[in-house]
């Protein structure tokens, strides 16, 4: 991050980089690296091979501070930021882990991660 402490144009270049480095960990398919590693094995421990939905998994993060962490660490801080992140993860091994689709039910999709 950018800053030199003033409130003018140096904090806008320093909101400007913030974003650009969220979108950019948005976009395209698989891992973007180890905040995504991080984050699938997070999951990974909360959930203990249960379904599970994206809000549901937002808001057990308020009590695991591992999952609150690498949601952070991943830029993540809503459903569906984080149902666009296990979308690109769908499928792709990970540490071996697995993401896969569950199901779905009125709040979306439903997902489980499997050991490889």
């Amino acid at each position: 991050m950018v800053t030199c402490g003033c409130a003018g144009p140096c904090a806008a270049l320093a909101a400007l980089a913030d974003r650009v480095a969220r979108l950019e960990a948005r976009t395209g398919s698989g891992p973007r690296g180890a905040a995504d590693v991080r984050l699938l094995m997070a999951i990974a421990e909360s959930a203990g091979g249960r379904p599970f939905g994206a809000a549901e998994l937002l808001a057990h993060s308020q009590v695991d501070a591992r999952l609150a962490r690498a949601l952070l660490a991943a830029f993540i801080e809503t459903p569906r930021e984080l149902g666009k992140r296990l979308h690109r993860l769908e499928g792709r091994p990970v540490a071996g882990l697995v993401l896969r689709r569950d199901g779905s039910d009125r709040a979306g999709l439903i997902w489980r991660v499997q050991r490889e």
